[in-house]
């Protein structure tokens, strides 16, 4: 911890705070990692209620129906955003910290880059694919080898798996906590260039 201060937050920032920091960071370390990489054109934070039909994210045709936004985070091609449920994002902050916050919105940023490389992965190889991008970012932040928004405080590595393993992606259930976490290893320890083929 950073002092006295950090230490009696645990290192965890407010997710108001936390959010803008980690989507600006997320798209400079993109910026440096891939050529003629583009930023993420927006992000769409939402609340679902009733009569929230109106005020939630449209991707494509698909008319949004609130049952299938809740507790969610996702990417959008067509119109390259990112959203998500701020409940989802509360209750992951409350549950296991703020990285976990921060790891939830990488993995969506992981999707954006999927597509900006043009990567033909699907079903589990696509999942652990976003899971070794989201571990390139947080090595970045680690190495210091930029000016990064964030730094780690201790736990946030902890928090980490634990979004990745809480939040299943996924719809192959075959998936086990080993295969995630060495993908997620394999980015953060030998980077960006390992994870797409």
């Amino acid at each position: 911890f950073t002092d006295i201060e950090d230490l009696a937050t645990g290192g965890n920032l407010p997710v108001d705070t936390l959010t803008p920091l980690v989507t600006k960071d997320l798209d400079e370390y993109w910026a440096t990692a891939l050529t003629g990489y583009r930023p993420v054109s927006a992000v769409i934070p939402y609340d679902v209620g009733p009569l929230s039909e109106s005020r939630l994210p449209t991707c494509g045709d698909e008319r949004p129906d609130p049952e299938n936004f809740e507790d969610t985070i996702f990417y959008c091609e067509e119109g390259d955003f990112v959203a998500w449920d701020n409940q989802l994002l509360s209750t992951a902050a409350e549950n296991y910290g703020d990285f976990a916050v921060a790891t939830l919105i990488a993995t969506s940023w992981s999707d954006a880059v999927h597509t900006r490389v043009k990567s033909k992965t699907k079903g589990k190889a696509r999942t652990l694919e976003a899971d070794c991008l989201t571990g390139s970012w947080v090595g970045s932040l680690v190495e210091q080898i930029r000016e990064p928004e964030l730094s780690l405080s201790p736990g946030d590595l902890d928090e980490a798996m634990q979004a990745l393993l809480k939040y299943e992606r996924s719809l192959d259930k075959k998936l086990s906590a080993f295969d995630r976490a060495g993908s997620f290893r394999k980015g953060f320890q030998d980077g960006a260039g390992a994870c797409v083929k």
